[in-house]
């Protein structure tokens, strides 16, 4: 029994000693690869390339629902308002309509990692 341990213990390691060999990974991720819009390169992650407002579908317009709630005393209930997202427009308000991510201007890279500096406008900072 020890005997039959103690050679599968032996082989075991001479087996998995002789695979040891250092290996060239690849990076596990793109150092210049634009984190916003990694699913389509270049296009713009929230119409996804249409142009489109995401929240109206491009209308201008939302309906806004609220459920039916008998235990509270709500009942059902919709009305429509005006896209308080494109203020009405339609156009994405993320690339402005030209369906090109607002991070990397449609390249799919990032440059120089400073582009939250450079928006800092827009962002209301």
């Amino acid at each position: 029994m020890y005997r039959t341990l103690l050679l599968i213990g032996i082989s075991a390691l001479l087996l998995f000693s002789s695979c040891a060999r250092n290996e060239e990974r690849a990076p596990a991720y793109n150092p210049k690869q634009c984190p916003f819009c990694t699913t389509q390169p270049g296009k713009c992650s929230y119409c996804a390339g249409t142009g489109k407002c995401a929240y109206c579908q491009g209308t201008g317009k939302r309906r806004v629902v609220w459920p039916n709630i008998p235990e509270e005393n709500i009942t059902y209930g919709a009305y429509e308002e005006q896209c308080s997202f494109c203020k009405g427009t339609g156009v994405c308000s993320y690339c402005g309509g030209n369906d090109k991510c607002w991070v990397c201007k449609g390249s799919g890279a990032i440059q120089s990692w400073d582009f939250f500096d450079e928006h800092k406008g827009e962002t209301g900072k």
